[in-house]
């Protein structure tokens, strides 16, 4: 009975952490996390950019649209494929997550998680979009605005990881 307890105190624990806000997330770990999952799923996972191409305060909310997207790969999509994205263009942030498996008849719901993540997007200036494409995927894509003259990558070349 103690170790039942004890299990669900720490249950409650972590739940309250997650209803608080956020935790703070690496993104080089929710990546190799969701790259992972994916691939243990079936799905293919390409990551071009990696953290280098965002700033330090975008990082976090990087790595839970990250998280997001894979789980929607996951829950509503037959996907084989996975591309995600991270990158500079005309002096904003870029954070894509690509899938090839849109489910016929399905259209793009903001759920509590793409509503949340919209929401914690606009707090820092940026969008956050979700929809079919035309060749039949879907793509979560988020932009942030660069502040200042400072520059994401800051001298770091983008990276390709596959699996």
């Amino acid at each position: 009975m103690a170790e039942v307890q004890r299990i669900a105190r720490e249950a409650l624990r972590e739940v309250r952490t997650a209803v608080s806000g956020y935790r703070n997330v690496d993104l080089a770990d929710e990546l190799a996390s969701v790259r992972s999952v994916l691939t243990a799923a079936g799905v293919h996972t390409t990551v071009t950019g990696g953290h280098a191409a965002l700033p330090e305060e975008l990082r976090p909310l990087a790595a839970w649209i990250a998280r997001e997207g894979a789980t929607n790969v996951l829950r509503h999509s037959s996907a084989r494929r996975c591309d995600i994205t991270l990158a500079e263009q005309d002096r904003a942030c870029v954070v894509e997550v690509y899938n090839d498996g849109v489910r016929p008849g399905r259209a793009a719901v903001f759920g509590n998680g793409l509503t949340g993540l919209s929401e914690r997007t606009a707090t820092v200036g940026g969008t956050l979009s979700a929809a079919g494409t035309d060749d039949g995927g879907f793509l979560l894509r988020a932009v942030f605005p660069v502040r200042g003259d400072a520059s994401p990558r800051q001298g770091a070349e983008a990276k390709e990881v596959a699996t």
